[in-house]
């Protein structure tokens, strides 16, 4: 479960909202895409719609928010409090375009360049390392 006053007292100006978001870990970091739904939870192993409750869940690039087993890392600190990133990266929607895409990048990234800045979740970009396009 999610373990914050966030998420039990949604009357407030702090209230979570659906939606696509980039949140700005620092100056110079890949920026890390969130993903904020209300309703049933999903089945770990395959993805498919659980027959529970609907509740708010949050992913933050890819990692369910509330998983104890593999909670989400941001700049090599697990995340486990919901007012380290909202309301702040709610000033910076984005679509679910976008965010699969920062996802995928991060997994191809983590599989096949871990030097990459998108294979640690909100990296730190180096331009004198960065490989150039060709």
């Amino acid at each position: 479960m999610i373990r914050d006053a966030l998420l039990r007292d949604q009357g407030g100006a702090d209230a979570l909202v659906e939606g696509y978001y980039l949140h700005k870990v620092g100056e110079g970091r890949v920026l890390v895409p969130i993903r904020i739904w209300f309703g049933p939870p999903t089945d770990p192993l395959d993805g498919s719609e659980l027959d529970r409750a609907p509740r708010w869940q949050i992913e933050i690039n890819g990692v369910p928010f509330d998983d104890p087993a593999n909670p989400p890392v941001i700049v090599g600190r697990p995340v486990d409090d919901v007012a380290s990133f909202w309301p702040r990266c709610a000033g910076s929607p984005t679509d679910e375009a976008d965010y699969r895409y920062r996802v995928d990048r991060a997994d191809y990234a983590e599989a096949h360049d871990p030097a990459d800045p998108f294979a640690r979740t909100g990296g730190k970009v180096d331009v004198m390392q960065s490989v150039l396009p060709f």
